[in-house]
């Protein structure tokens, strides 16, 4: 069985080879002199890749004709095979009336890329014949399943049942945190104000005020969580209306609460917590995002990306819920 493993720096030479056929057609006699030259002073040796399951070793051979041992390094280092070394070569001829002596020196390099794990120890050479055979064990099977997946269609059913489950546990968090929100002991027929989240522009948490005894106390990464949710609904109801353009979803409803939301010209978003039977909500809402340009926007030193920790916005807005239910 042949293997065939990557190598990075063959990549290289590839390239470097379709910039030479580039440079040739437009100056062939200059690149071609050059390219001889080079051929001169490179190698490449050829490498074959052999595995023996039965032996659980791996073999590979490059070719270095004419070369002897004290003209190879080979090295170990960070799960890479690297041979490397000079090629020294010499000839000569007779022609009519002299004698042509021809010397060539070249250097050559090649990788190969090992098991993990590898010793250099577990690494066994030879050089016989301008032949060099390095010996090697292979991955065992276990590790060879977990680095290369039997099939694409395995690897997307995979891939699939990941993000099946994601989504499936992202719903079942979601509407966990929504259910825990207003638990009062209110009835469907009562108007009530329960709280005000302010969201900006790219989904952050920037204010949040609770104006009822009852509610649930979620942990700030709960709530990051929920107006990170509602932001992300909110952007894609703006697409789903089939007739027209659309503001994106206004009013998320529940069993005993519901959530209105008022999208600004600035993207920031403010949610009010209510009672089912609550009229006032879009009234509140626009008076508080009002106070908001009033005491907070005007503030040189306030930018929309950061909390909102302003006594005058905080004493406005808890004066308009009180003022909603007097």
């Amino acid at each position: 069985m042949s293997l065939t493993f990557s190598e990075p720096f063959y990549s290289l030479s590839d390239f470097d080879r379709l910039f030479e056929q580039a440079l040739d057609a437009r100056a062939p006699n200059e690149v071609a002199q050059r390219r001889g030259q080079q051929g001169q002073t490179s190698l490449r040796p050829r490498i074959d890749v052999h595995e023996d399951k039965e032996k659980n070793i791996v073999t590979a051979t490059f070719e270095l004709p004419g070369l002897k041992k004290e003209d190879v390094d080979i090295e170990v280092r960070n799960n890479l095979l690297t041979v490397s070394g000079t090629a020294k070569a010499d000839s000569s001829r007779k022609e009519e009336g002299y004698a042509v002596r021809e010397r060539r020196f070249g250097k050559f390099y090649r990788q190969v890329p090992l098991p993990q794990g590898i010793k250099p120890d577990e690494v066994k050479a030879s050089l016989e014949h301008g032949v060099l055979t390095v010996n090697f064990p292979r991955s065992g099977p276990e590790a060879a399943a977990k680095k290369h997946p039997t099939s694409l269609n395995e690897h997307a059913t995979r891939a699939k049942n990941d993000a099946a489950t994601e989504r499936d546990s992202t719903r079942a968090r979601t509407g966990d945190l929504l259910s825990r929100v207003p638990r009062l002991p209110t009835l469907e027929s009562t108007m009530a104000i329960y709280g005000l989240w302010v969201i900006n522009k790219a989904g952050g948490l920037v204010y949040q005020r609770n104006f009822a005894e009852g509610l649930a106390q979620l942990t700030s990464n709960e709530h990051l969580v929920l107006a990170g949710t509602l932001h992300g609904i909110h952007a894609i109801t703006t697409r789903l209306s089939p007739i027209g353009t659309s503001s994106g979803a206004h009013v998320i409803e529940a069993e005993t609460f519901k959530l209105t939301i008022l999208l600004t010209p600035t993207g920031t978003k403010f949610v009010l917590i209510t009672s089912i039977a609550e009229t006032a909500a879009d009234t509140v809402l626009n008076r508080a995002y009002e106070i908001y340009a009033d005491a907070v926007m005007k503030n040189p030193f306030h930018t929309p990306e950061m909390p909102i920790r302003t006594d005058a916005f905080d004493t406005r807005i808890a004066a308009l819920v009180a003022s909603a239910h007097p």
